[in-house]
């Protein structure tokens, strides 16, 4: 049995009236504070994400809610959650978590930077990787299904424990280094159940992925369950 601690990164709030609600998409937060959805939103434009993160130290809560695109072959772009561009522009101290991400171009939740968290959230039917976050990152608690890509991929130094990805085009759990993978489950993805280097992979069960169960190098893995 593996023992871990977990360091919840709990972004600070700056709203001076608490909460700010989100009712409708597109949706661009442009100020640190704590964000709430208040519905299930669709969005119907094409080539455009749904909610649009620019600042640092911010919370969305799905409060139980629905966010839809157009479609997961619809346009050519458009990300259901993103925070920074990958290229210039990351953002640090994002937390997301509470409710379901479906129908989106690319990603269902896309954060580029350090330091966030993705938990509590159901993410699935998106064009390219379900939920995709750059290094330092904390993924828990998700399900991930039928992604164009992988289920879940993270960055350098992140973790990602008790998910399910299943049904996903790549694989299901792709990381970079020094990462730690447990108590996850990984069933009938395209690619490998977990694909990783330099990582710790625990407690994990992976069953029926076409390309084979892990593919981890350099890495210690101890008391996983597999199956063909």
């Amino acid at each position: 049995i593996i023992a871990f601690i977990v360091i919840t990164l709990t972004p600070l709030a700056f709203a001076g009236d608490g909460q700010i609600d989100i009712a409708s998409l597109p949706y661009t937060i442009t100020e640190p504070g704590s964000y709430v959805v208040v519905a299930n939103l669709t969005l119907t434009d094409l080539d455009t994400d749904g909610i649009t993160i620019d600042a640092d130290d911010v919370t969305v809560d799905l409060n139980g809610h629905t966010l839809t695109g157009p479609g997961s072959a619809a346009g050519t772009s458009g990300n259901g959650i993103r925070a920074g561009d990958g290229g210039l522009v990351s953002r640090s101290r994002i937390t997301v978590h509470g409710g379901t991400v479906t129908g989106f171009r690319q990603r269902g939740i896309w954060l580029f930077g350090g330091r966030n968290v993705v938990r509590d959230m159901i993410v699935h039917d998106n064009g390219w990787d379900g939920i995709n976050c750059e290094s330092t990152a904390l993924i828990s608690d998700c399900i991930v299904t039928q992604s164009g890509l992988a289920g879940i991929s993270a960055g350098a130094g992140s973790i990602i424990s008790r998910c399910i990805a299943e049904v996903n085009g790549g694989s299901g759990i792709s990381t970079g280094g020094s990462v730690i993978i447990v108590q996850n489950n990984c069933r009938q993805n395209t690619g490998f159940g977990i694909e990783a280097s330099n990582a710790l992979v625990a407690e994990n069960t992976c069953v029926s992925n076409t390309a084979g169960t892990f593919s981890v190098f350099f890495s210690t893995s101890v008391d996983n369950h597999t199956a063909p």
